[in-house]
């Protein structure tokens, strides 16, 4: 590995520490540690415990990024809920708290959590193409857990036709920000 994290809690202060082992990764290395930092700020009022645990999972997100092979690609029930999660992201959590805000808050595809990470507020986005398809399915309790605040779930029927496709969802956000 060519950054270390270890987490050491001893006394009344907790420490999480990054260490870039190969100066060739020096930007990502950056790049990581400035999103850690940004994404600590939700967890300020928590626990030392509640924000380690939620930055070292926010760590393996980006592990699992540079894991993942371009040549994977996503099944339907993964683009349904991608599309989901970025309409969300777009039509609606970004009038709400700006667009920034709304894309640092999408938390990607980890299904042990939710989808989206507001102060004190957190979103779960489920969303399939049959409206007959009622049930909902919880990965698992970790994704009703309130400890970080309030939880909404969000359940939407998508059609297919004369919308937006995900990859012009895509740009739009980009060209948005």
């Amino acid at each position: 590995e060519k950054i270390l994290i270890a987490f050491d809690a001893a006394g009344k202060e907790s420490r999480l520490t990054l260490t870039l082992t190969e100066g060739d990764a020096r930007s990502i290395f950056v790049n990581i540690v400035s999103d850690l930092l940004k994404y600590s700020q939700f967890y300020e009022h928590t626990s030392d415990q509640v924000m380690a645990e939620q930055l070292i999972t926010r760590y393996d997100r980006w592990q699992e990024i540079f894991r993942k092979r371009k040549s994977e690609k996503l099944n339907q029930k993964q683009i349904v809920g991608l599309f989901g999660e970025l309409s969300f992201l777009h039509d609606v959590a970004s009038n709400i708290f700006g667009l920034p805000q709304a894309i640092f808050s999408w938390t990607g595809p980890n299904p042990d959590e939710q989808d989206f990470l507001f102060p004190n507020t957190l979103v779960e986005i489920k969303s399939t193409r049959q409206s007959k398809d009622a049930k909902i399915h919880i990965s698992s309790e970790n994704q009703l857990d309130i400890s970080s605040g309030r939880i909404f779930l969000i359940y939407q029927t998508l059609s297919t036709g004369t919308g937006d496709n995900l990859n012009q969802l895509v740009e739009k956000i980009r060209t948005d920000a």
